[in-house]
């Protein structure tokens, strides 16, 4: 059982449970709800440096991780890096020159997809061609860019 911010929530976990004993400053996010782990520590949170250090005592189920990292990135203050709507197996990275951004739009999916991009915005494609949307072919990549004001 846990609560990232969805309200508490059980998920299922697989193959594997550890048993972790959380010292002092530890702060337990879930804990095991059955079995001969009931009430231990299964997801823990700890403040260290300038960071926060997580530990998974167990192999938790897709929604939960989805779940998990989405509360960590919020609670890091973590940005998308264009404020756009991107689908399930889409992956945009920008990397930063003096004064050009670039945007690298992945599709991992077997289908194409097309993505809306911000309005507002001028991104060219790399010939300087302005950009609306991305048209993307099963596995494809596109690389956008975006002059730095």
């Amino acid at each position: 059982r846990m609560d990232l911010g969805k309200g508490e929530k059980t998920y299922r976990i697989q193959d594997f449970c550890e048993r972790v004993h959380p010292k002092e400053g530890c702060e337990v996010l879930a804990v095991y709800d059955s079995d001969f782990y009931q009430g231990e520590a299964a997801l823990t949170k700890h403040p260290y440096g300038k960071g926060i250090c997580y530990h998974m005592a167990a192999r938790f189920e897709t929604e939960m991780l989805f779940d998990f990292y989405e509360s960590a990135a919020q609670e890091a203050g973590v940005k998308p890096v264009l404020p756009i709507a991107i689908p399930e197996g889409v992956s945009v990275q920008a990397r930063e020159s003096e004064d050009t951004v670039y945007y690298f739009i992945m599709n991992f999916n077997h289908e194409p997809k097309t993505i809306q991009l911000p309005d507002g915005r001028a991104l060219t494609d790399m010939d300087g061609k302005r950009l609306f949307h991305a048209d993307l072919d099963a596995f494809d990549v596109m690389i956008a860019k975006e002059r730095i004001q």
